[in-house]
């Protein structure tokens, strides 16, 4: 026999084995992922009524014999999701289950039920539509504030070894990449009397710098990535450089450019109402700084998960910036908490212990990034 149910979403008559009870699969009409209900005995065929006088004879009921006792049932093994525990495992992580599209046998129906060549299933709280990043679909989630440490603090307690040395290597090499790239040519310029040449080159050598800390930063946060996914991590991926260095450079202009039109717009209005509110310098410089470090705060944190779309999406930099205020939408306020809540935490204790503090604040400060940008986009974290 087979299972048929109807879909919660669209109504679609849906038809599948008795062995897909209690499984997933996704309805063709609306791609709403379905629990296949138990199957449900058959009723009894009717009781004829016979009367004393008259038999009502039964219609005959048509024979249908296929050749094979499964030809008018869709196989689930083929082209169905098969949940084994570790496709379920993998489905609850939210990652795409990548298949290779089944290849119809001759004389057998396309099955409707097909999964796509990969599935992604939203996790968090609340979820919008997916939207697409390069070839990746991404489910924008409404994230909460406990959830995101939890995760965090689960991750980093249990991989803070490979954090660590994963931060500070980059960190070392990104110092002294650009220090030599900014300051080079200053030192040589003034040491050969020709300071405006020095100057000259310092502003190159800082674009070169900046660039070069961006190619160092790749590697970073592949492996941020993968120990927030629970995937194996090494040392060696730090090193593994590529052309999404200068991508990310190309964001970072864009994004600094972004900063400076809301310093501008926001700074105006906001210096003209300070002088009037303001009765003193320091009243002044208050009632002026703090509301246009709020406006950038805003503006970092509507942006900056760029950087890690063009890493893990492959997608340009202005893609990556757009994408980045869609997966942002909603999660404005808690995001501006987190990263208070964050630098305070580098701030506050990275000069404990003689200043070893740093060696523990930072690396779990760039676990909660990768953490919070996957839970954002619907992907679950590695529980530790």
């Amino acid at each position: 026999m087979a299972i048929e149910f109807r879909c919660i979403q669209c109504k679609k008559l849906l038809k599948v084995p008795d062995a897909a009870a209690g499984k997933k699969v996704k309805c063709p009409g609306c791609t709403t992922v379905l629990r296949i209900p138990a199957a449900v005995a058959a009723p009894p065929p009717p009781r004829v009524e016979r009367s004393p006088e008259v038999l009502v004879p039964l219609p005959p009921r048509p024979k249908h014999t296929p050749q094979n006792a499964s030809d008018d049932l869709i196989p689930l093994s083929d082209d169905l999701i098969p949940l084994s525990d570790d496709l379920i495992a993998m489905s609850a992580m939210g990652r795409s289950l990548e298949r290779e599209p089944a290849i119809a046998s001759p004389g057998r129906p396309e099955n409707p039920f097909a999964a796509p060549a990969s599935t992604s299933e939203p996790t968090g709280s609340e979820t919008r539509q997916p939207i697409m990043a390069g070839t990746t679909e991404l489910w924008p989630t409404q994230i909460e504030f406990a959830d995101i440490f939890q995760r965090t603090w689960a991750i980093f307690s249990q991989q803070w070894r490979v954090c660590l040395a994963s931060v500070f290597l980059s960190l070392i090499a990104a110092i002294l990449g650009f220090g030599v790239l900014f300051f080079g040519p200053i030192i040589a310029g003034f040491s050969s009397n020709m300071p405006a040449l020095g100057l000259l080159g310092g502003a190159g050598g800082y674009l070169l710098g900046v660039a070069f800390v961006m190619w160092v930063l790749v590697g970073t946060l592949r492996t941020q990535l993968a120990v927030a996914r629970g995937d194996p991590a090494n040392l060696a991926d730090l090193f593994s450089f590529g052309p999404e260095g200068l991508t990310m450079f190309a964001a970072a202009m864009v994004i600094t450019a972004i900063n400076v039109a809301v310093l501008l717009v926001a700074g105006l209005p906001l210096a003209m109402i300070a002088r009037i509110v303001a009765t003193s310098a320091d009243q002044l410089e208050t009632a002026l700084g703090l509301p246009l470090l709020a406006f950038l705060l805003v503006s970092n944190v509507l942006t900056s998960y760029a950087y890690l779309l063009i890493v893990d999406c492959k997608v340009n930099a202005i893609e990556a910036i757009r994408l980045s205020f869609e997966i942002t939408r909603g999660n404005c306020l808690t995001l501006c908490l987190i990263w208070v809540v964050g630098i305070v935490i580098v701030l506050g204790l990275s000069g404990c212990v003689l200043g070893l503090g740093v060696f523990l604040t930072v690396p779990f400060a760039a676990m909660l990034y990768a953490v919070t940008y996957l839970v954002m986009i619907g992907e679950e974290t590695d529980r530790c």
